[in-house]
């Protein structure tokens, strides 16, 4: 999907979609426990995979029908080989630049989607919260998450990619602080953990969308492959972020604080290096 908006829009109109894509699809991980929670005490388990196919099917016949080739190379009569994807993957993979916009996006972006796999083991595991209810305590962030990105599509429209970042890398060390502070002062409760991850959702709400474009227009003519990577190592990302986050003391917020600076730390000291500095000295 993303590698046809970038075949479609230029950088500054790509921005805008994807900005309106991820207002879409990265709260459904919040929402869909609640969904599949009714579809379930209503209908049954298996009408959740009744509905899930009969939507795929839908879908899949409208993009038949409806979606039209936006391909670089199929639409300048460039037929893609193995050799020619191989070296496509590959030019990816050895690029720092990539990879100064990639680590921003998987430690801000995975941290969230694994937040909401971590859900289940902190609230209700280790809270007792009812499952009919911690659904709905997921959903505090992801709305704080569609709010912030709305506002940062009408008012950071101004500044530069970089600049956003760095502002934004930056304000993630906010619920990094207060992790520790609400730790120390013994307020360690639901209440404490979804303040700390609403405010790294704030933060991941405008860091994904610049890091995204910016990675993938580094490579004009090899859009596809570069949405290809992200989506691979970010399920990577997601899955080992998940795990650990299931795995963190939910009463013990230093933890959570811990993990957190550790995935700041990255983000920082890669996107610093590898890609602010050379703006700066290039303006």
């Amino acid at each position: 999907m993303r590698a046809l908006i970038f075949d479609v829009y230029n950088k500054k109109e790509s921005k805008i979609i994807i900005s309106r894509v991820c207002l879409v699809m990265n709260p459904i991980p919040g929402f869909a426990p609640l969904i599949g929670g009714y579809i379930f005490y209503w209908f049954g388990w298996r009408y959740i995979f009744i509905i899930y196919c009969l939507f795929v099917v839908c879908i899949s016949i409208f993009l038949f029908f409806n979606l039209p080739e936006t391909s670089y190379n199929y639409l300048n009569n460039k037929t893609p080989n193995i050799k020619n994807i191989f070296r496509g993957y590959l030019s990816v993979i050895k690029n720092k630049y990539f990879w100064g916009y990639a680590i921003c996006y998987l430690c801000f972006n995975g941290v969230m989607l694994g937040y909401y796999a971590a859900l289940p083991f902190w609230f209700i595991k280790g809270y007792g919260i009812s499952s009919y209810i911690y659904t709905w305590l997921g959903l505090i962030s992801v709305l704080f998450y569609i709010v912030a990105l709305l506002v940062g599509m009408r008012y950071l429209k101004s500044l530069k990619s970089n600049q956003q970042l760095m502002i934004f890398i930056l304000s993630g060390l906010l619920p990094i602080i207060l992790s520790f502070v609400f730790q120390f002062i013994g307020f360690v409760n639901i209440i404490s953990i979804i303040i700390v991850m609403t405010l790294w959702f704030i933060c991941t709400s405008c860091i994904i969308v610049p890091s995204n474009v910016e990675a993938t227009h580094l490579f004009e003519n090899s859009k596809s492959v570069v949405s290809a990577v992200l989506v691979c190592i970010t399920f990577v990302a997601v899955g080992i972020f998940s795990y650990i986050e299931a795995e963190l003391n939910q009463h013990k917020l230093w933890q959570i604080g811990l993990f957190l600076s550790a995935c700041w730390l990255i983000s920082f000291l890669v996107f610093n290096f590898v890609v602010y500095k050379k703006s700066i000295n290039q303006n």
